[in-house]
């Protein structure tokens, strides 16, 4: 259960000092009834509370990529419709310098960014920044048609 940024979690202690999460209501009043038997009943429906505890560590950090990858997004968008020229190019600078996990490189991302690059004719920042991505290891963004195209108009001029 969980509430805002709070999280329930219902747990209990086995007789041989295990710390076991069980979900349910129903499970937890089992559990109190059949303390002898309990790694025979109750251990298969009841998971360790350090594998939850995982399970949720690992949940927050995808939820919070995604709300950073919408966010540059937004911040981009905005850029673009409030900046023109030189303030944009800083206002550019200044969201590429958040943006320091490739796990929050996206396609739309890299699109908007070589969008906002082309419009401001800043055309050394978009072969800067398409071959930032080629360094990257463990980002194939540089190889998507669109990103190339783009590249390729960004050398040509």
């Amino acid at each position: 259960a969980s509430s805002g940024n709070y999280y329930f979690i219902p747990y209990i202690v086995t007789p041989n000092h295990e710390y076991m999460c069980c979900e349910s209501d129903a499970q937890r009043r089992a559990s109190e009834y059949m303390q002898p038997s309990w790694d025979n009943l109750l251990g298969p429906l009841c998971v360790p509370l350090t594998d939850r505890f995982t399970s949720l560590l690992k949940d927050i950090h995808v939820t919070s990529c995604a709300s950073f990858k919408d966010t540059l997004l937004n911040d981009i968008r905005k850029a673009r419709e409030k900046y023109q020229g030189e303030e944009l190019a800083k206002e550019l600078a200044r969201i590429k310098l958040r943006m320091d996990n490739t796990e929050v490189l996206t396609q739309d991302i890299v699109m908007n960014l070589l969008f906002s690059y082309r419009d401001i004719q800043d055309y050394d920042a978009m072969v800067k920044l398409v071959e930032t991505l080629e360094t990257l290891p463990t980002c194939d963004l540089a190889t998507q048609p669109m990103i190339q195209f783009h590249y390729a108009f960004a050398l040509n001029r």
